[in-house]
């Protein structure tokens, strides 16, 4: 797997397809997303698109499609959260089992108490940050692959998704979901900054707070609308590699 070349060629496409007028379509797609906290999914529904085109650059039309693939998107997330939920349940019921009643303090529980209560909390981070981990490598390559065969069953055929992963290479496979992290982290660092610098100018200048939010805000989304569409195309290219010499 090229890293490079699948990493310039993600950048090259958010280029392409983010042109003013597409970006405004995207926009809107991501705000009524987070509005509707995702019942409305029509973002999702474009970046389904994207990692089904081999290539090229998707429709922003067709608002009934991209509902339908969004949904197939909450859908396959829901299911794959479903042992991450499962799990900090359980833990949940073992330590609210264990905890006394009327613990408003450390010292009303009793030092065997306290430490087993330290022991659960512990593994439950533990064992959760495994199961996320695990459950992400998965999950990733299963909604590329949903997005290609069109049937949510496919994310969830593990026989197939293990096998394309083992032909990339568990190592190269990793490396290409770890430069995607440190792609977050610097799109992370970078909204920081920008938050930063509002901070300041709205020190100096407030009587101009809610153009400076609506500002900042929009500037938000426009990047995280970017992003999504980077990582989706970033994940496609990915899977294709499975068969690239």
């Amino acid at each position: 797997m090229d890293h490079g070349a699948i990493l310039s060629s993600s950048l090259t496409y958010v280029k392409e397809t983010c042109r003013p007028d597409r970006w405004f379509y995207l926009f809107v797609y991501l705000l009524i997303n987070a509005v509707t906290l995702c019942i409305v999914p029509l973002f999702s529904g474009y970046l389904y698109r994207i990692m089904e085109a081999n290539p090229g650059i998707p429709a922003v039309s067709g608002i009934k499609d991209l509902f339908i693939k969004g949904w197939k998107m909450n859908i396959t997330g829901i299911i794959y959260a479903i042992p991450i939920l499962i799990i900090i349940a359980v833990f949940y019921l073992l330590i609210t089992g264990i905890t006394p009643a009327p613990a408003n303090s450390p010292d009303s529980l009793g030092p065997e108490t306290a430490a087993v209560l330290i022991g659960l909390f512990l593994a439950a981070v533990i064992i959760t940050i495994i199961t996320s981990i695990l459950i992400s490598l998965i999950s990733t390559f299963g909604i590329v692959r949903m997005t290609r065969e069109g049937k949510i069953r496919e994310a969830f055929n593990f026989r197939e998704i293990l096998a394309s992963i083992r032909t990339i290479g568990w190592l190269d496979y990793i490396a290409a979901i770890i430069i995607l992290i440190v792609c977050a982290l610097a799109l992370s660092i970078i909204l920081e900054i920008i938050a930063f610098a509002f901070w300041i100018l709205l020190g100096a200048f407030g009587s101009m707070v809610t153009m400076f939010l609506f500002i900042w805000l929009l500037i938000i989304i426009l990047l995280a609308a970017a992003f999504g569409v980077f990582t989706a195309r970033y994940m496609a290219l990915v899977y294709n590699s499975r068969t690239t010499p």
